[in-house]
């Protein structure tokens, strides 16, 4: 059904379970002169059973990252008519909005890379250990093989060597992974080792089942990301250092592309071969070669 009139629709933000911090339940746009002014609080200690609240509480998949309104039909709801959620950021400083979403985009991956982190120390507890290396000591480390095969293990929805390596990719770029010898592509090799940054994360007293609920938001998050992360790292290597794989992908963006859309893709082929990453402060740049006139992909 459409959205419904102002005068009888009623909007509730509902953003967590009673006593979880910083998650409230509250009119959110204009009173209703039914419901008289609206109240912003924390939500009560109980939700009654059977309840409409109550049973979006329970089957409702919420990023704790977001915050959410429910869209209700009537001043006494029988059902819902539509939800939407916007990110939430911790900063309390007057920010750039494209800044902003970018430091809330970044303390996520940190996040997701503490709560893998915690899930990994619990799983696999010989993972992250001391490695010798050609004579030399790596503290408290793990290949890049082993990390993969660690992540795979926790059968999360992530299927594929490919996919896995992508999310640490993610994790590299963003500093919730660190490469021993600071390298910034991450490799699925034995010889390549890696470490999370900081202490060991604390267990969070939390239900195992909410536990689990965020360790596969975190890895949702992380498997999202993870393509465009691979292309970035493609595009940023020399032609020459390219693989097949990393050519291909570059090509399957070349696709979606409108600016190369006229060209064949034999010739699609070529440029992404040639193709450089190069970073600018303002969306939509485009740049053009003056002596080869040569278009490039910005991102």
């Amino acid at each position: 059904s459409g959205r419904p009139s102002e005068s009888t629709a009623s909007y509730w933000e509902v953003v967590g379970w009673p006593g979880e911090s910083c998650w409230q339940v509250g009119l959110a746009v204009e009173d209703s002169p039914a419901l008289g002014a609206p109240r912003v609080g924390p939500l009560p200690d109980v939700v009654p059973e059977g309840t409409l609240l109550n049973m979006v509480l329970r089957k409702m998949h919420r990023p704790r990252s977001c915050s959410y309104q429910l869209l209700l039909e009537h001043q006494r709801p029988s059902c819902i008519q539509g939800l939407r959620w916007t990110p939430l950021t911790n900063s309390e400083e007057s920010l750039d909005f494209s800044e902003s979403l970018e430091q809330a985009s970044t303390e996520r991956v940190l996040r997701a890379g503490r709560q893998l982190h915690r899930q990994l120390l619990a799983t696999c507890p010989n993972l992250i250990r001391d490695r010798k290396y050609h004579l030399r000591l790596y503290r408290q480390c793990c290949s890049g093989r082993e990390l993969v095969d660690g992540i795979l293990a926790l059968g999360l929805g992530v299927h594929s060597r490919s996919q896995v390596v992508g999310i640490c990719q993610v994790l590299l770029d963003e500093g919730a992974l660190c490469h021993v010898k600071h390298d910034w592509a991450f490799q699925d090799r034995d010889a390549q080792f890696y470490r999370f940054p900081g202490p060991e994360p604390e267990p969070e007293p939390v239900g195992a089942h909410e536990m689990e609920e965020e360790l596969a938001e975190a890895v949702a998050l992380l498997s999202q990301r993870g393509p465009d992360a691979l292309l970035t790292v493609a595009l940023r290597k020399p032609p020459g250092q390219r693989t097949d794989e990393e050519l291909d992908l570059i090509f399957e963006e070349l696709l979606h592309i409108k600016a190369v859309a006229h060209l064949s893709n034999s010739v699609k082929r070529e440029l992404a071969a040639v193709l450089l990453f190069e970073p600018h402060s303002k969306a939509g740049t485009v740049c053009k070669s003056s002596r080869a006139q040569e278009a490039r992909h910005r991102a």
